[in-house]
C-alpha cells in the first residue's frame, strides 16, 4: 500500500513537472499571435496598410472618444492604419530575424564544431576571427555595412547573420571541448567512425540542447536590432511597414498622437519578452542538471 502511495506521488510530481506555466504558456500564445500576423493576407486587411489618407492624420483609435471603428488603432502622420501596418510588419520582421538566426546559427555552429574538434591551427584561427568579430561594437558595424552595402532585406539579413555567428562558434566550441574527453568519443574513434560521422553523430546531437535554448534569446536580440535600425532609416524601407520605423515617424508627436509610437512599441516589448520568456523555460526544461542543482 505504501509502495503504491509512493509511486503515485512520485508520478503526480513527475506530471507537474511537465506543466508549463502560465508565463510560458503566454509567451507562447503571443508569438503564435505574431506569426499569424506575418503569414496574414494584406488583402483581407479592413485598410491598404501603405495607403496614404492626410485628411485622416493622427485619428484616434477606435475605442477612444473621437475615434473611427474603421482604423480601430487610430493612423499616423500620413493617415495610413496602424493595425494594418503593425500586421503588415510582421512580416518583414521575422522574415529578417529568423532569416538571420538561421544563417548565424548555420555558420556558427559549422565554425565551432571543426574548431572544437579539430584543435590546434584551425582552432586557433577560427577562435581569433571570433575575438575580431566579438572586439566590434555589433550596432555600429551593422550599421556602418548598411549604410555602406544598401538598407534592403537581404542586405540586413546577411549583416546581422555575419555579425552573430561567433557567439554560435563560441557557444559550441566550448561544449564540444567538454565531449572530447567522453568515452563514447573514444568509443566512435575506435570503431573507425570518420571525423564527419563523429562531428554529426557524437557531437552535433549533444549540443543540439543548448543551440536551441541560445537561439530563442537570439530571436529577441536580433528583434531589437533590426527594430533599432528600421528606427534610424536602415532597415526595413517604404513602402514595406515596419515596427521600428512606425516608431521613429512618430516620435515627435507623442503628446499630439501617443498611439502612433505606443502600439508598435508594445507590440515589439511583447514579442521580445515572449522570445526571453520561453527561453527561459526552455532553459529550465532542457538542462540536465536542473534537478541536481
Amino acid at each position: 500500500m505504501v509502495e503504491r502511495q509512493t509511486r503515485s506521488q512520485s508520478s503526480s510530481t513527475s506530471v507537474a513537472r511537465k506543466r508549463w506555466p502560465l508565463t510560458a504558456l503566454a509567451s507562447g500564445v503571443v508569438l503564435l499571435f505574431v506569426v499569424l500576423m506575418a503569414f496574414w493576407p494584406h488583402g483581407w486587411l479592413p485598410n491598404d496598410p501603405i495607403q496614404i489618407e492626410p485628411a485622416l492624420r493622427f485619428l484616434p483609435p477606435g475605442f477612444m472618444e473621437g475615434g473611427d471603428p474603421q482604423y480601430w488603432l487610430g493612423t499616423d502622420v500620413l493617415g495610413r492604419d496602424i493595425f494594418g501596418q503593425m500586421i503588415a510588419g510582421a512580416r518583414a520582421s521575422l522574415l529578417i530575424v529568423v532569416s538571420a538566426a538561421l544563417l548565424s546559427l548555420i555558420i556558427g555552429v559549422a565554425a565551432g564544431l571543426v574548431a572544437g574538434h579539430f584543435g590546434g591551427r584551425i582552432d586557433s584561427v577560427m577562435m581569433r576571427l571570433v575575438d575580431v568579430q566579438l572586439a566590434f561594437p555589433v550596432l555600429v558595424l551593422i550599421i556602418a555595412v548598411v549604410a555602406v552595402f544598401g538598407p534592403s532585406i537581404p542586405n540586413l539579413i546577411l549583416v546581422l547573420a555575419l555579425a552573430s555567428w561567433a557567439t554560435y562558434a563560441r557557444l559550441v566550441r566550448g561544449l564540444v571541448l567538454s565531449l572530447k574527453e567522453q568515452e563514447y568519443i573514444d568509443a566512435a574513434w575506435a570503431s573507425g567512425a570518420s571525423h564527419g560521422a563523429v562531428l554529426i553523430r557524437h557531437y552535433l546531437p549533444n549540443v543540439a540542447t543548448s543551440i536551441v535554448i541560445f537561439t530563442t534569446f537570439e530571436l529577441a536580440r536580433l528583434l531589437l536590432v533590426e527594430a533599432a535600425l528600421s528606427f534610424l532609416g536602415l532597415g526595413v524601407q517604404p513602402p514595406t511597414p515596419s515596427w521600428g520605423r512606425m516608431i521613429s515617424e512618430a516620435r515627435n508627436y507623442l503628446f499630439e498622437a501617443w498611439w502612433a509610437s505606443a502600439l508598435p512599441g508594445a507590440l515589439i516589448v511583447a514579442t521580445v519578452l515572449a522570445f526571453n520568456l520561453l527561453g527561459d523555460e526552455f532553459r529550465d526544461r532542457l538542462d540536465p542538471h536542473r534537478d541536481k542543482a
